[in-house]
């Protein structure tokens, strides 16, 4: 399979996903039906953060050859995130499974 476009759509998703967070977290939590404090909003816009980071990593190694020396510590901290990422979301739609935004969230990180 070629890696390019794997990681070329993970750096959209995750892009996307960077700037709704760093731009529009009270609409975010809006849509959990919950109220946000500082710290809260301040948490979500550094994800927003590290999810262009991310983002910007995926976009940058698209063309490189992955698994090796030079392209495993790319692979190994896309791994990482969405292995753990997947494991929190799935453990919250378990614990509130009539809540469609976890169930839309579980669908990406899957």
């Amino acid at each position: 399979m070629n890696t390019k476009y794997v990681m070329s759509g993970a750096a959209i998703v995750l892009g996307l996903a960077g700037i709704v967070c760093l731009f529009l977290p009270e609409e975010i939590f809006k849509l959990y039906n919950s109220s946000a404090e500082n710290v809260q909003l301040l948490l979500v816009q550094l994800l927003g953060a590290a999810y262009l980071g991310f983002a910007s990593l995926n976009w940058i190694s698209r063309n490189a050859l992955m698994g090796g020396i030079y392209g495993r510590p790319v692979v190994g901290a896309n791994y990482t995130h969405f292995i753990i990422g997947s494991l929190l979301v799935v453990k919250a739609v378990v614990s509130k499974p009539d809540n469609i935004m976890l169930w839309c969230a579980m669908a990406v990180y899957a």
